[in-house]
């Protein structure tokens, strides 16, 4: 599991989105004042490797945090 705190922005969800593949399962809460996005990734991963690529990629992303 993942998970993303992403601005309000549909440009950066997508972005998130396209770190994984199409069949991954997402859940998304807006914050109380609705400028973020909290994104929950269901997925299975082969190898630690592959989480780690996934966090590296993300890292290039402006403006999320991952937790």
């Amino acid at each position: 599991m993942f998970k993303f705190i992403v601005p309000n922005n549909e440009e950066k969800l997508n972005a998130v989105r396209n770190l994984f593949p199409k069949e991954t399962e997402f859940s998304y809460k807006t914050s109380r004042d609705i400028r973020f996005i909290g994104v929950t990734v269901k997925i299975v991963m082969n190898s630690a490797e592959d989480v780690v690529e996934i966090y590296s990629r993300a890292q290039g992303i402006r403006g999320i945090m991952a937790l």
